[in-house]
């Protein structure tokens, strides 16, 4: 990802690991599809549709960018 990319990303990645999974970059594998799902369920409906779309575009960035590697 491009440096302005993981800036804009951050805080809602920060969020994402610290709730759904704190175990470190080793372990980002044991995230599960319903870890997602939860963690959007849970989010979304406390936010503006506009802000829940780019809470589900930031975690897309993310999860797409850390399988690549792997």
């Amino acid at each position: 990802m491009a440096p302005r990319s993981i800036v804009r990303h951050l805080p809602v990645m920060r969020m994402f690991l610290h709730e759904v999974y704190s175990g470190g970059a080793g372990a980002l594998c044991k995230i599960s599809q319903e870890d997602v799902i939860r963690y959007v369920e849970r989010h979304a409906q406390d936010w503006s549709p506009g802000t829940g779309k780019a809470m589900c575009w930031s975690l897309r960035a993310f999860l797409r960018y850390s399988t690549i590697g792997g």
